[in-house]
Parts: C-alpha cells; structure tokens; sequence
C-alpha cells in the first residue's frame, strides 16, 4: 500500500467557502496518549514506534471499538522536535529488529510510516485507507476529518508521534556541520551562527509589545498560570515528570533565548505520541464515548515572506 500526502484539496485555505460541507458529519470517539520522556533512552520499548503503537491501541481501547473494525490511518511521517538522526550514524540494529522493519532502518526510531505501523500492528488488518498530513497534528486531524467527511474512510485512526535525541536542541545533524549550503544557517533554529528557534514568534511578541505598550514581564501571572494548568494534565511531561510550579520569580529570571523570549516562552522538546480517532455521526452514536463532533476546519498555508512565521 503506498501513502501519499494528502492534496490540497483536502485543506481548506480560503477565504469564503462557508459552512463545511462535512459540519456535524464527523466525530472523534477516542483518544490515547503515550507516556513522555525527555529525551530517547536508547529502548526499543520507548522508541517513537513503540510509543505510537502504544497511543494508537489505547486510542481503540478508549473508543470501545475492536481493531478489525478500524479501515483508516492518517499520520504525521515527521516526528523530529528538532534533533535528526546524524547522518554517517548506522541505525540501531537491536531496536530495528525488535520489530517488522521496513526498507528504511530509520522507520520507527526517527520518522514514521504507515507501512511500519501496519506491519507492527497486525490487528489493523481491515485498514484500506492510509494518507499522511505533514506537519503538526492539526494538519493530521484536518486530512483524516476530512478523509472521514469524504467517505475514503469511516474509522479512522489520527497519529502525530515526537522523538527527541540526545544532544542540544536545533544542534544535530547538518547545523552542527563546518558549512551549509545556501541561506540555510540564517534560517531560525537552524545553526549557531543563525538565530535561534524562537527568534520569529519574539519578533512578533516584540512587534505586541511596541504597538500596544506591553511589556515581557507583564507575561509572569499569564506564565504561572499556564504551568499550574499544565501541571492539572496527566498525559502532559511536567506532571509525569517535573511537578513543579513556575513563579513570577523565576520566569523574571529567566535567561534570554531571543529577547524579549526566555527560557520559559520556549517550547521544550520531548518524547510523545498522542492518537485519535475519528468516525461517522452514524457510527459515533453507538460507540463507548461521547461523541466530539467536528463542526469546521481551516488552515492557513501561505508561503512565509521572510524568516517569521
């Protein structure tokens, strides 16, 4: 079975296309997470595959339906949050074959496929429908809401799955070669010498900040309150691991990433996968949950004008 991405067809972009045609149609029935990690121990157990077959199975389990009953999967194949597997590096032959390879050593350990998942989950043996929505999970969601209003498939599984490597975050791979083609090393994230990955959202926040007489530290309460709603998330990495609150002190404290951003406005990468699963109206009133139907959705596509966003 070969997985394209999905066409742009299937991503709605502009302005004025009114109510979505699929409005109420579509509904998500289930939801599993894996557990988190800072980083990859080296495991076959903690890979991103393993992770993703785990959130996948809980995501049927907490739907009330049977695997068999599954005919679709809709994923994001990229699963870096910035490490890339360093190229010269052989793969892992332990955690290759701990499961059903595929032709890419790599599927599983850094990226994934539809192709890898469905030959280490045999139970998906009805799955007929398989299509990739790069990206972030929003654009999975989109295609597989979108997949389920169309009729390509009527359950269908949601997967965005995160590997995050040993070694400093945007410095592996070709940012920490001698030389790089291009403009790549001014590009946000990408090399010591460019800016760092926050660099185009503190401009904006910069932008915020002059145009309406705001200021960084105006931020803190907003900041203390995000973590301690964090914290109130089993699933989330602070309350498996860190359950510690964030102070108006410490975030003032904290040190410069991309000024006005600190420590604290950066994301932090880990290692996660969270699935869903989507289905008919129809079929939704039967099933284990209550059903969250999907009234709309949009997505914004352009091409950036400079290195902001």
């Amino acid at each position: 079975m070969t997985t394209d991405n999905a066409p742009a067809s299937m991503y709605r972009t502009t302005e004025g296309l009114g109510v979505w045609e699929h409005k109420g149609k579509v509904a998500a029935v289930g939801i599993g997470h894996s557990p988190t990690a800072r980083r990859w121990d080296g495991r076959p157990e903690t890979s991103v595959g393993a992770n993703s077959i785990l959130a996948l199975r809980r995501a049927i389990e907490d739907a009330g339906v049977t695997p068999d009953q599954v005919d679709g999967l809709v994923l994001a194949p990229v699963t870096t949050t910035g490490a890339h597997w360093p190229e010269g590096t052989p793969p892992p032959m332990d955690v290759v074959n701990a499961f059903n390879p595929t032709s890419d050593p790599l599927d599983g350990i850094a990226q994934l496929s539809a192709e890898w998942l469905l030959k280490n989950m045999p139970e998906l043996e009805n799955v007929k429908f398989t299509m990739y929505g790069p990206g972030c999970m929003s654009a999975a969601i989109v295609v597989a809401a979108q997949a389920v209003g169309e009729g390509r498939t009527h359950t269908c599984l949601v997967l965005k799955g995160w590997h995050n490597l040993e070694g400093r975050y945007n410095q592996g791979g070709i940012s920490a070669a001698d030389a790089v083609p291009g403009t790549y090393a001014i590009g946000p994230g990408r090399t010591l010498w460019g800016p760092p990955g926050s660099y185009g959202t503190a401009l904006q926040f910069a932008q915020y900040c002059t145009k309406y007489g705001k200021t960084h530290d105006m931020m803190a309460p907003f900041m203390a309150n995000s973590r301690r709603n964090g914290l109130l998330f089993p699933e989330g990495y602070w309350a498996q691991h860190r359950p510690e609150h964030l102070t108006a002190e410490d975030y003032l404290a904290a040190r410069w990433i991309a000024k006005p951003a600190s420590l604290f406005d950066n994301d932090i990468p880990i290692m996660v996968s969270a699935a869903y699963l989507f289905t008919t109206a129809e079929r939704a009133k039967d099933m284990k949950q209550k059903p969250v139907y999907i009234l709309n959705h949009a997505s914004s596509r352009n091409t950036p004008r400079s290195l902001t966003p």
